[in-house]
């Protein structure tokens, strides 16, 4: 039998979230890419079909480990403090 999306899979309880199944792909494989820092976890979805040199996700989600909320993916500079300042200056302004 196919599954039907959007499916919840875990209801909302005490204002949580909840879990939902979205969409799938059936047909074509891929992996998960997991980035794990002292604050966030992010999940990552790529499919084989893009290819080696395709490094965008088709899907991810990001957990702030402290807070257990959904936020936004931030990036490690990897050691290169100065230049991730600089880089990110240059988007804000």
């Amino acid at each position: 039998m196919t599954p039907r999306a959007p499916q919840i899979i875990q209801a909302a309880q005490g204002g949580n979230d909840q879990v939902v199944f979205e969409n799938y792909d059936d047909q074509d494989y891929g992996y998960l890419r997991i980035v794990a820092t002292e604050a966030q976890l992010r999940i990552e979805y790529h499919p084989a079909s893009d290819g080696a040199v395709t490094k965008t996700p088709d899907d991810f989600v990001t957990v702030d480990l402290n807070s257990r909320k959904l936020v936004h993916f931030a990036a490690s500079d990897l050691g290169h403090h100065r230049e991730a300042r600089r880089v990110h200056n240059l988007r804000v302004q």
